[in-house]
């Protein structure tokens, strides 16, 4: 396929955004890099650049990853690998070299049997064990995930998101079955759930009793929840020194009714944290496209909560692995002194 340089003017095709991004893409799949330039823009994300390389059988890998390393247009660098053309010490090497500075996403092609087949198939390489890029990913600090789906909301995450200083979540959801799903999946993938300070607790029963609710972590209203609660315990929530992350579950299907802007909300959602807070507001989108009302809603939904910095993720699981992974990469960060 080539190269895509939206800056330069060059694409696969005409159709392409000609604007310009802070992602880069090298992929060994004409196809995948191909589909991921057309859908970033709809992920809220433009590229600096996406490489096609097919087999590599000049330019490989370890070129590119050593070209955008120093790329100054390029903040984070995707890509999709199956296979390593040559040793890969020098690609371990510019690995450590380049995630000081900029986040390195990989979803790595081929881990099981049958897809090692197919990767040889495919561009005639040998896909590698993945044990060893798993021990790889975790002495050079590179982000590894396991198919598009993953490789985009965590190129979202690392755009919209600062590194969690701790894996403390607090989680504030309307119903009991979504807070247990919610708790299961942020445990299940390294996530820790702390109750939140008896003061804290005091405050917010001021305003939502304790009947029918659960007011420690997660925070579950039942009946008593609704967006002006949500945003009084979001506040209070602010004050935690011991929390990282604030996840939220909202429906935009609910405000109209309501007779709410959705930028309102939004922008009413972002300022529960201050200005100079490291806490991360995330959230679960759960409505439904059933409707076309709901369907323009939710696109506005997801264009305003990117203005605001505001991560909105499909499931409580992709929420979960994404923001377990920005820890950890910042943890491989401080451990080796580099600030970020």
């Amino acid at each position: 396929m080539g190269i895509y340089n939206p800056k330069g003017h060059i694409g696969f095709t005409h159709r392409l955004p000609q604007v310009s991004g802070p992602v880069a893409f090298i992929s060994q799949s004409g196809g995948l890099a191909s589909m991921h330039s057309h859908i970033g823009i709809f992920g809220g994300y433009n590229f600096s650049k996406v490489i096609s390389l097919g087999n590599q059988i000049d330019i490989d890998l370890v070129d590119f990853l050593n070209y955008f390393r120093t790329d100054p247009d390029t903040k984070i660098i995707s890509m999709y690998v199956e296979n390593l053309k040559r040793s890969g010490n020098k690609f371990v090497q510019l690995l450590k070299e380049t995630t000081k500075d900029k986040p390195v996403i990989i979803w790595k092609g081929g881990k099981l049997e049958a897809g090692h087949s197919a990767v040889k198939s495919h561009t005639g390489g040998l896909a590698g064990n993945i044990k060893l890029w798993k021990a790889m990913a975790r002495q050079t600090g590179a982000i590894l995930v396991n198919n598009f789906l993953e490789l985009v909301e965590m190129i979202q995450t690392c755009l919209i998101c600062k590194i969690p200083k701790d894996r403390n979540v607090a989680i504030i959801t309307g119903g009991g079955g979504p807070a247990v799903e919610i708790t299961d999946e942020c445990e299940a993938f390294g996530l820790k759930i702390p109750k939140i300070t008896k003061e804290s607790q005091k405050k917010i029963m001021d305003f939502i009793p304790e009947v029918n609710s659960n007011l420690s972590n997660p925070l579950e209203f039942g009946a008593n929840g609704g967006y002006t609660n949500m945003i009084k315990v979001m506040k209070i929530l602010n004050e935690e020194p011991h929390l990282s992350t604030i996840l939220t579950t909202i429906n935009p299907g609910w405000y109209p009714s309501e007779r709410i802007n959705i930028e309102d909300v939004v922008k009413t959602i972002a300022n529960t944290i201050s200005q100079d807070s490291n806490k991360n507001i995330i959230s679960i989108f759960n409505s439904s496209r059933a409707r076309k009302e709901s369907i323009d809603l939710i696109d506005e939904f997801y264009q305003k909560t990117r203005e605001y910095n505001i991560m909105v993720y499909d499931s409580a699981q992709a929420a979960a692995k994404s923001i377990y992974r920005l820890w950890s990469y910042g943890v491989y960060l401080k451990n080796r002194g580099y600030k970020k």
